[in-house]
C-alpha cells in the first residue's frame, strides 16, 4: 500500500507498523520516511490534526478471514476502531481501508453499518467496496475489502492552501476484465497467471513487500 499511494502522488507523513521485519523493509526501501515502529492502538494522531489529506491503513484480516475464525468485534486484533480514532484525532480529509472480501459477508452486516455511522458521526461520507485485484493489473486472484471515507468540504473545491484543495474519490474503472471469465481449469494449467503476468509487466503494476497503517500528504502538484 505505501508505494501504491506514492506512485499515486502522495508523500507520506508517518507510517505506523508494529512488525519489526515489515519496519525494516520500509526504512531499508525507503530511507527518508518516518517508520513508527509499535503498536497503533498506542499511537496518538494528534499532532497531525488538519496536516494530512489522507489516512490510510491495512488493518488486520484474522477477525473478517475464514482462517481466522471470523470473531469480529470479538477479535482482539480488530483494529478498526483504532483506524476510527485515529481519523477523530488527525481530521484527514479521506480515510482508505482494506480488508478480505469476507468482511462483506452478510454475518458481518451490521458491523459494516456501525463502522459507517461512526465514520457519519465524524462528519464523513463513507461507504463499502469490493474490488478485485487482478482487475486493476495485480497478478493474482485477490478480491479485496475497501472502505472509502471522505468530508464533503475536502471532496468539493477548496481554497485555503493547507486545505485538501481539489481532493475527490471515484471509483476506477477496471483495466483488465479477462480473469474472472477464465475457466478454474485453465487458473489450474497456470494459463490465467502467465496472461495476467504479462499484462502487469506492460503497466509495471507489481506489488512490493511490508504492510503499515499509514498518515499520507497528497502531493500538491497545482502549487509548483
Amino acid at each position: 500500500m505505501p508505494t501504491r499511494l506514492e506512485q499515486a502522488g502522495f508523500e507520506h507523513v508517518e507510517l505506523v507498523e508494529i512488525d519489526a521485519h515489515a519496519c525494516a523493509t520500509l526504512r531499508a526501501n525507503r530511507p527518508g520516511w518516518k517508520v513508527v515502529e509499535g503498536d497503533v492502538r498506542l499511537y496518538s494522531a494528534t499532532h497531525l490534526r488538519g496536516e494530512i489529506d489522507l489516512l490510510a491503513g491495512g488493518v488486520p484480516c484474522p477477525p473478517f478471514s475464514i482462517a481466522g475464525k471470523q470473531l469480529g468485534a470479538d477479535d482482539e486484533r480488530d483494529l478498526f476502531p483504532a483506524m476510527l480514532r485515529l481519523a477523530s484525532e488527525a481530521e484527514p480529509g479521506a480515510v482508505f481501508i482494506e480488508n478480505v472480501p469476507g468482511l462483506m459477508q452478510s454475518r458481518f452486516a451490521a458491523y459494516r453499518e456501525a463502522v459507517l455511522e461512526q465514520f457519519r458521526d465524524l462528519g464523513y461520507e463513507a461507504e463499502w467496496r469490493l474490488v478485485q485485484a487482478s482487475e486493476f493489473g495485480v497478478p493474482q486472484l485477490r478480491p479485496r475489502a475497501l472502505l472509502v471515507a471522505t468530508r464533503p468540504a475536502a471532496a468539493s473545491s477548496a481554497t485555503a492552501a493547507n486545505s485538501t484543495s481539489g481532493l475527490s474519490i471515484r471509483s476506477p474503472k477496471p483495466t483488465r476484465l479477462y480473469a474472472r471469465r477464465t475457466s478454474p481449469s485453465l487458473l489450474r494449467a497456470g494459463v490465467a497467471w502467465r496472461r495476467v503476468r504479462i499484462a502487469a509487466k506492460r503497466t509495471s503494476d507489481w506489488m512490493s513487500p511490508g504492510a503499515c497503517l499509514s498518515a499520507n500528504k497528497r502531493e500538491r502538484r497545482a502549487q509548483k
